[in-house]
């Protein structure tokens, strides 16, 4: 715990401001600090120093460290952490104001703690480059991830096996009947991974915070990381839009052999964009045309595979039951949470290439944290202070 500032006469509570980190603060190999080098958020930091030369009062700092681990798991121990944290430091200085300083997944955990832990004594969250990700409920809505999901898993497992021994069947029994046996297997296959994952607790639920307080969001624009989630996203709903097109339309066995029909029409055209026309020359039997009806819903489904599958690791979901019915969204704030966002988009001259882990080097980020800090301190509502200019 550290206090710097300078003096004033009006100031009555102390204000105390708590550094979270992000993911990885030291790198994803390591477990602290490299020898002559601080980590942002610690004690002597060139951050902490410019931050705190710009603070006046009477304020006290201090830096709340968890595993810094990529995943959901990691990220809900330590909302439990930071709550005993928090209690510590508040009875250490009863009547004191607090203020959140967090980056990266650092957000997450302090607006999630909001969820379940708000202090009036907190008076201002302030999330660096924060993605906030979080689960859609188990059976929850209209959503349909759990059945896409499954029919893609399905229809992916019975392409590779027809790649393998496909053509044998072909050659040894009717096309018919192997055709039979694999749709019936497929629903069969499908039912089983559809209702043997169901889970009935979700981490990170989407929703809300109740009565928040000033919640601060600073955001880089190009970011590579909420371009590359964004990106990934994006071809994970088309995917997911092909298999709801028929929603809303009819209710019942209908609407899902439609929804059915147009995943499986959307796998198509993903076969013959790749190969065109050497596609259409193979077709010559039944026997082919049943491979092609293989491969066509193979191709949309691998497509939903792997987009989910790149968006659920990026931001720490690992345990794949959950994936059958999560979905993950990663939005720029907390859900129906009002907040303040400011975004830059002049960060030349960073020590860091990475435009998300090198924000808090900014000058004016720091100015920008300095001037929440002082609004707490003279008990005036948090805004961003600081005008953005372009360097010369």
């Amino acid at each position: 715990m550290k206090k710097k500032g300078r003096a004033s006469k009006k100031i009555e509570r102390k204000t105390v401001v708590h550094f979270v980190h992000g993911t990885w603060p030291y790198g994803p190999h390591r477990r602290s600090s490299p020898v002559n080098k601080t980590a942002w958020f610690e004690d002597g930091s060139e951050v902490r120093k410019s931050i705190e030369n710009k603070v006046e009062g009477d304020v006290a700092y201090t830096s709340f460290s968890w595993s810094g681990k990529n995943s959901f798991k990691a990220r809900e121990k330590a909302v439990l952490e930071l709550k005993k944290h928090f209690i510590e430091i508040k009875s250490k200085y009863p009547k004191s104001k607090h203020i959140f300083v967090s980056h990266s997944h650092g957000g997450t955990i302090c607006t999630d703690f909001l969820k379940f832990n708000n202090q009036k004594d907190l008076k201002a969250v302030v999330c660096l480059s924060t993605p906030f990700a979080y689960l859609m409920k188990p059976w929850g809505g209209n959503d349909s991830h759990g059945t896409i999901f499954s029919v893609a898993l399905t229809s992916v497992a019975i392409a590779v096996f027809y790649y393998f021994f496909g053509l044998n069947l072909l050659e040894q029994y009717n096309a018919i009947i192997v055709g039979i046996c694999t749709f019936l297997i497929s629903i069969l296959l499908s039912t089983a991974l559809h209702f043997g994952t169901n889970s009935t607790r979700a981490l990170y639920t989407g929703y809300g915070i109740q009565d928040p307080p000033p919640i601060l969001i600073i955001r880089a624009t190009r970011d590579e990381a909420a371009l590359i989630t964004g990106f990934v996203q994006s071809i994970n709903q088309l995917a997911k839009s092909a298999f709801e097109a028929t929603e809303g339309y009819n209710d019942g066995i209908f609407l899902r052999v439609a929804s059915y029909a147009c995943f499986i029409i959307f796998g198509y055209y993903l076969v013959l964009t790749i190969f065109e026309k050497a596609v259409l020359d193979e077709l010559g039997t039944f026997s082919e045309l049943l491979l092609f009806a293989v491969f066509g819903p193979a191709s949309a489904g691998a497509l939903y595979l792997t987009s989910y599958s790149i968006v659920a690791l990026s931001t720490g979901l690992t345990s794949f039951p959950l994936w059958f019915h999560h979905t993950v969204e990663v939005d720029a704030a907390p859900l129906e949470t009002p907040v303040a966002l400011k975004s830059y988009s002049d960060l030349e001259g960073l020590t860091r290439s990475s435009l998300r882990h090198g924000i808090y080097d900014m000058p004016e980020v720091q100015a920008d944290i300095a001037s929440v800090i002082n609004a707490v301190v003279r008990k005036k509502k948090p805004k961003f202070l600081t005008n953005y200019q372009a360097r010369k």
